[in-house]
């Protein structure tokens, strides 16, 4: 977009579009998206809904003296591998990101024992999980919670349990 902007005045005026009706233009938190606060270290401007206001910015907080980025459950997978200055925020709701509820899946019969499916839940307080697929122990795993199970037809439930009691359940068909 930088290199687009430094275009001359002419072509500029041919990027130019009505400004959408009932939004405003409004400073943003770069990362979260958010209303910054303080401790928001980059900023963007978009475009809002008038007369809202975006929640102001969880992303980035004060922490002993120092500015902390905490980034939500669904980053777990994202964020454990990289080198990353922040931490993750849990505690969120214990859910499953993949598959979500009622997702269907196409089983190849020529791939048959090479067939996997990966699953990730995020959220929570506890630092292992079980999973178990049909009210069966499958196994368990430490953040950020990811199994890789083998891919069988029919209509299964997988319900992942925390050390900590919580739980969720989704059902996924696989045809």
């Amino acid at each position: 977009l930088d290199s687009l902007e430094k275009q001359s005045s002419a072509s500029k005026a041919q990027m130019e579009f009505d400004k959408p009706e009932k939004y405003v233009k409004q400073k943003v938190c770069a990362l979260s998206g958010m209303a910054p606060t303080e401790y928001c270290t980059a900023l963007a401007e978009e475009f809002v809904l008038a007369g809202t206001k975006p929640e102001p910015c969880n992303y980035h907080i004060l922490r002993n003296g120092r500015i902390e980025i905490n980034y939500p459950n669904e980053y777990q997978r994202w964020f454990g591998g990289k080198n990353m200055n922040g931490s993750l925020s849990y505690g969120g709701a214990f859910e499953f990101v993949y598959p979500q509820d009622n997702a269907v899946f196409l089983y190849d019969q020529s791939l048959r024992e090479m067939q996997n499916l990966k699953i990730d839940v995020a959220g929570g307080t506890g630092n292992t999980a079980a999973l178990y697929i049909d009210g069966v122990l499958y196994g368990v795993s430490e953040r950020p919670f990811s199994w890789y199970i083998p891919v069988e037809q029919g209509r299964h439930g997988l319900e992942a349990v925390s050390e900590t009691g919580e739980s969720t359940f989704i059902t996924i068909l696989v045809k």
